[in-house]
């Protein structure tokens, strides 16, 4: 809105912000706008006193040099986008190795831990998603995978579903070390949740990028 005060011409700055922090020009239209904010400035003036046609040049330079690095920054924005859309589409058909919930569907599982020097003995256990302990079975303490069938492996066989497993590592009768047993899935899905790359694996888990111990 303009205003006459002291013979003079109030106005907002072109390309000031309006409330909330959004851009007063934002779109083709905005430039029939400022026509007519011109045109009302134009009418409104002192005409003993009127506004430098030089005032007007600097006013549609501003207006256009606004309007045109919202464009340029508009612009700058799909293109993140699209570069973005199309790293996440990468991930797609790969394996990824993660210690987050194996789901057990009836095929054996292969598991892998880091072998333990000064380890004599160690037990793979299965817990449920909410860590409560299921089962647990002797495994090599070298570098090899752990391979189990939970329907054939166990003294009780586990139905299809998700588990955790962990590798702990023995010295004679003491626990040394335990140590989430790491799997590779699929990737199934990938999002982005507010920048943050998040990975749905074969089964439902959801693990981050930086939650990737490997891919494959």
């Amino acid at each position: 809105m303009f205003s006459i005060e002291n013979n003079s011409v109030n106005a907002q700055p072109v390309g000031s912000t309006a409330q909330g922090g959004k851009s007063a020009f934002t779109d083709g239209s905005d430039f029939t706008m400022f026509l007519r904010m011109l045109t009302t400035q134009m009418q409104n003036q002192n005409p003993l006193n009127p506004v430098e046609s030089s005032d007007f040049a600097v006013q549609l330079a501003t207006f256009s040099g606004v309007e045109q690095q919202i464009q340029t920054n508009q612009l700058l924005g799909r293109l993140t986008d699209q570069m973005m859309f199309s790293d996440l589409a990468n991930w797609l058909n790969k394996e990824v190795a993660t210690d987050a919930p194996v789901r057990y569907s009836g095929a054996p599982l292969t598991l892998q831990a880091p072998a333990i020097a000064e380890a004599t003995s160690r037990d793979l256990v299965i817990s449920s998603i909410d860590g409560q302990e299921l089962a647990r079975v002797p495994a090599s303490t070298g570098q090899g995978n752990i391979v189990i069938d939970l329907a054939h492996d166990l003294a009780t066989p586990l139905p299809h579903g998700p588990y955790l497993f962990t590798v702990e590592d023995f010295r004679g009768n003491d626990s040394i070390s335990t140590t989430r047993a790491v799997h590779y899935s699929p990737v199934m899905e990938v999002r982005n949740n507010n920048g943050q790359i998040v990975l749905v694996l074969e089964g439902g888990a959801q693990v981050t990028s930086t939650q990737i111990a490997g891919i494959r």
